[in-house]
């Protein structure tokens, strides 16, 4: 096997154990953050000792996605959810100015 699969093989195994912990303590909010932790204090030690950027880089993303409630992006948590409008003229409004958006 050469150093390139090897180093990739390594990134598989540090994503796995975020993966796998997540999983394993999905139900315990508690544990899911002493694991979340955990992994964090792994991956600065990793970057202390290989120097390894991307890695670090895309494991916090995925701890990110997996531990945090986050929305994705900042538009998610904004406007109001179509469903809990009760005004029908509301409703409409909204309806109107989407149809706009879609037309120009």
């Amino acid at each position: 096997m050469n150093t390139k699969n090897l180093i990739r093989s390594k990134d598989v195994v540090c994503y796995d154990r975020i993966l796998n912990c997540y999983l394993k303590h999905k139900g315990n909010r508690s544990l899911m953050e002493m694991c979340k932790n955990r992994s964090i204090i792994r991956l600065m030690e990793i970057m202390r000792q290989r120097g390894d950027r991307q890695l670090v880089q895309n494991s916090f993303l995925l701890i990110l996605s997996l531990f945090e409630n986050n929305p994705p992006d900042l538009y998610s948590a904004i406007g109001k959810d179509f469903e809990t409008l009760t005004d029908d003229k509301e409703k409409r409004e909204i309806i109107f100015e989407l149809m706009k958006e879609v037309i120009t």
